[in-house]
């Protein structure tokens, strides 16, 4: 018997639209708050000053391009891979920067209004944010979608979204200093 493992449809294009919103959202936080992001990624002391001002340009960019490549079935593949990339480089950065004990860096993934130090819950959300897109590489069934299952694969991109999204706010309010929850929460 040859097993060949195969992805629903309705499951796949989910995930598809979910990574889709994911980096279309970082990246248009990364142009909006363009000062910011270029900040974060000057306090990285990863490149050379001279580069962080381009490469603040060039990471939303390859971002949204990803997400208009996944946008597109017939380039779906070139997103995915996009996607692999920046996630594999991202979580590079910060196991380096961990191991070097500078987890009091702000990531930079998703604005200043979402503030995440630093740290291994972080990796751990790309790892599976990896995961899930690896799996996208995996064949379809054959099964037909009806109507009714491409407007469930929004859905669950959508309900995908604020779930990850809580998820990190969660993560950022972990990392605001005490005095800043009671000024937060008065």
């Amino acid at each position: 018997m040859n097993f060949k493992p195969m992805i629903d449809p309705l499951i796949h294009n989910g995930l598809v639209f979910f990574l889709t919103i994911l980096f279309f959202y970082s990246s248009i936080q990364k142009f909006v708050h363009h000062p910011y992001f270029v900040l974060s990624l000057e306090n990285y002391r990863i490149v050379p000053a001279p580069f962080v001002k381009p490469l603040a340009l060039l990471i939303p960019f390859v971002e949204s391009l990803a997400a208009g490549c996944l946008f597109f079935p017939q380039l779906k593949v070139y997103g995915l891979c996009l996607v692999l990339v920046l996630l594999g480089l991202f979580s590079l950065v910060i196991t380096i920067k961990l191991f070097q004990g500078e987890d009091s860096i702000d990531c930079g993934c998703f604005g200043p209004a979402l503030k995440q130090k630093l740290s291994w819950i972080l990796l751990a959300r790309n790892f599976v944010l990896s995961c899930i897109a690896a799996l996208l590489f995996l064949h379809q069934s054959n099964r037909a979608l009806t109507p009714y299952d491409q407007l469930l694969s929004l859905w669950i991109a959508v309900v995908l979204f604020l779930s990850l999204s809580a998820w990190n706010q969660l993560i950022s309010n972990q990392s605001l200093p005490l005095l800043k929850k009671k000024s937060f929460y008065e």
